[in-house]
């Protein structure tokens, strides 16, 4: 009964090595696999932060694009309200020159209504001085007719 109760013991304690040793081989492949798993979220959060700061310097490109691009155009706006305002100036500089020649054009107008009419009293009294020439020619060529009868008659 001894020796039975020893192979009883032997062979309950070989089952509880066995036992142990399917254990022992159970926590080494959780182990193992724990420690894949570990290696497999490293990676992926080494991608992630490798992703996130790509996306990061992406933003931070297209932040720099942007202001530039809104520089260039605050350039842009600065460009056009300084030639509105030269063109403004220069309209009314143009308004001005044309009330200008406007002004001068009426004097003109006015001038020349009155060169034309002196012209014409200048014709009027050049007519009238030829007639009076004439009449003064005509009336010395009597006289002097008068004169030669007057001379032969005397």
């Amino acid at each position: 009964a001894l020796e039975e109760a020893r192979a009883s013991r032997e062979s309950e304690a070989m089952k509880a090595a066995a036992e142990m040793e399917g254990q022992r081989a159970s926590l080494r492949m959780a182990l193992e696999a724990t420690g894949l798993e570990r290696e497999r979220m490293a990676r992926e959060r080494a991608l992630s932060t490798t992703a996130k700061a790509q996306a990061e310097a992406t933003l931070r490109a297209q932040q720099a694009e942007l202001a530039a691009e809104r520089s260039l155009l605050d350039n842009a706006k600065a460009h056009v309200a300084a030639e509105a305002a030269e063109i403004a100036s220069a309209r009314a500089s143009f308004e001005r020159e044309r009330a200008a020649f406007a002004e001068d054009v009426e004097a003109l107008k006015h001038l020349s209504v009155r060169v034309h009419e002196e012209s014409a009293a200048v014709r009027d009294a050049s007519h009238h001085s030829s007639r009076q020439l004439a009449a003064s020619r005509q009336l010395a060529s009597i006289a002097e007719v008068e004169r030669a009868a007057a001379d032969e008659a005397r």
